[in-house]
C-alpha cells in the first residue's frame, strides 16, 4: 500500500446528513466540513478547495450532488499552502457505474493543485459507501502529484468485489 495512504471504517455520511435534514440523495459529492460531530447545519462548511474543485468538474461536464447548497454554508480558507479537500463520499454503485468519472475528478485535482499548490502538499478523503451500508474510509496526505495513487486502492477494492 502506498505509504500517504491510510484505510480505515469510515462513519455512515447519509446518516448524519439526515439527521441535520441535508440531501441525502447524493451519489458524489464533497462532504461538509463538521459533519460527522454536527448537532446543526449551522455546524457545518465547505473547504474553498472543494468549491473550486466543484467549478472545475462543472467544467468538464461533472455534476457533483451537494448535501447542502455551497451558498447556504460558510467557506473555510486555509492559510497555508497545503490543500485540504476533506471528504469526497462516492456510493459503490456510482463508482461501480462511473469510475471514469471519479478518475476524471481526481485527475483535476491533482492537475490543477499541482500548478497551484506552492509546497505540493494534499489531504483527502474518499469515503465508499459500500452495498452493504458500510463505508470504507480511503485517507491521503502527501505530495499533491501522487493523490491519484488513491485511484489505485480504488481498482483494487473494485477488482476484488468482482472476483467474489
Amino acid at each position: 500500500m502506498h505509504q500517504n495512504l491510510s484505510i480505515e471504517e469510515g462513519f455512515n455520511v447519509r446518516e448524519k446528513a439526515d439527521e441535520l435534514d441535508c440531501d441525502t440523495d447524493v451519489e458524489i459529492g464533497f462532504v461538509p466540513v463538521g459533519l460527522k460531530g454536527a448537532d446543526s447545519k449551522s455546524d457545518l462548511s465547505y473547504h474553498d478547495s472543494a468549491i473550486t474543485v466543484n467549478k472545475l468538474a462543472q467544467e468538464e461536464g461533472i455534476e457533483l450532488d451537494t448535501f447542502v447548497d455551497y451558498e447556504e454554508l460558510d467557506t473555510t480558507r486555509l492559510k497555508s499552502t497545503e490543500v485540504f479537500l476533506g471528504g469526497l463520499h462516492v456510493t459503490y454503485e456510482f463508482l461501480k457505474n462511473n469510475p471514469g468519472t471519479v478518475l476524471t475528478l481526481i485527475q483535476l485535482i491533482k492537475d490543477h493543485y499541482s500548478r497551484a499548490a506552492v509546497d505540493g502538499e494534499a489531504q483527502m478523503s474518499l469515503l465508499i459507501e459500500n452495498e452493504d451500508g458500510s463505508v470504507t474510509e480511503l485517507d491521503y496526505e502527501g505530495p499533491v502529484d501522487e493523490i491519484d495513487s488513491i485511484l489505485e486502492k480504488v481498482d483494487e477494492m473494485t477488482d476484488s468485489e468482482t472476483d467474489d
